[in-house]
């Protein structure tokens, strides 16, 4: 990756794509976004007014477009102040940017995690932080069941039950969880 103001054009090219109808303007040495497409300029606003979310898109995009060739990338929480319809977009367009590099996600969000192609999962079981020792497994792909269904099992600490349905018009998702509530209820369609 490039130096310089190559980057920042490359940070807010992302950014803009990420959040369209929104442009970021450098002015001065400031950064400024404009969401008046009608009058460009005119009802520009500073970068420090931004959404948590669009904020961390910035600082996300930055960091990765400067590290070091080569480097390990931790992301804690890469969901964290996104919505949902960004946090795919986002991080596959990060790792396009920097495929020289190797992302590790540390994440509770199972549906992201089944995002990640041709990745590694390492399942934590435990951690003794005094002794320095963790419990964990490397996690083989499940033959016969969907990523996000085998995640939804890994992350469960009770038995999991599955039904028909969607989950929104299934009865059978609303109905299950009534009668065996020791039981988490996952709906995998018909």
């Amino acid at each position: 990756v490039s130096a310089g103001p190559v980057r920042l054009d490359t940070v807010i090219d992302r950014w803009e794509r990420l959040f369209p109808g929104n442009r970021i303007l450098v002015q001065y040495g400031r950064l400024l976004v404009d969401s008046s497409p009608a009058a460009p300029g005119s009802a520009a606003y500073s970068a420090a007014r931004l959404s948590d979310g669009e904020r961390a898109v910035l600082y996300y995009l930055a960091a990765v477009l400067y590290a070091p060739a080569g480097g390990v990338v931790f992301v804690e929480s890469p969901e964290m102040f996104l919505h949902a319809s960004v946090v795919r977009r986002l991080w596959d367009d990060v790792e396009r940017l920097r495929p020289d590099c190797t992302f590790v996600y540390i994440t509770h969000d199972l549906a992201f995690a089944a995002t990640r192609a041709d990745s590694d999962i390492i399942w934590v079981k435990s951690c003794d932080t005094e002794r320095g020792t963790w419990d964990y497994d490397r996690l083989a792909a499940a033959e016969g069941l969907p990523d996000d269904v085998y995640l939804a099992i890994l992350g469960e600490r009770r038995p999991v039950l599955f039904v028909e349905g969607d989950g929104v018009h299934s009865f059978d998702a609303k109905l299950y969880p009534l009668i065996f509530p020791e039981f988490t209820v996952k709906p995998i369609g018909g």
